[in-house]
């Protein structure tokens, strides 16, 4: 089957890396290519051994505050579109449903667009959200 997901998805995450490394200088692509799209191979051994010495590198990884910060900007931008409300929900869905398969779906990951799918279901059948 020539078309898959998968090839899609790691066309999607090679060609975001192409455009890090395009606007940023080397080792900001590198930085951003971590925590953006997962690319932790990327980083050189040197700079990734001072996130360990530092303790920080957790930076570094895909976390479900990556999807909830792409939730976020997505539910921001869909406010002032044009867009239906059931579509602008849609697309948010599948837009961070898209992010977590392309970044591997670690656990915390999974947890986090179960969560934002919640929310789009919820807010379609027009729920109010309990705080």
């Amino acid at each position: 089957m020539p078309w898959r997901l998968s090839r899609l998805l790691d066309r999607l995450r090679a060609h975001g890396n192409q455009v890090l490394r395009e606007c940023l200088n080397s080792a900001q692509a590198e930085l951003a290519a971590a925590v953006l799209l997962g690319f932790r191979e990327e980083i050189d051994a040197e700079r990734n051994e001072a996130f360990l010495t530092t303790g920080t590198v957790h930076i570094l990884a895909i976390s479900g505050l990556h999807v909830g910060i792409l939730a976020w900007a997505l539910f921001r931008l869909m406010r002032y579109s044009f867009l239906p409300r059931g579509l602008a929900l849609a697309a948010i869905a599948l837009v961070t449903l898209l992010y977590a398969l392309m970044v591997d779906a670690q656990p915390s990951v999974v947890r986090a667009t179960v969560l934002v799918l919640i929310v789009c279901v919820s807010q379609f059948l027009w729920r109010r959200a309990w705080a």
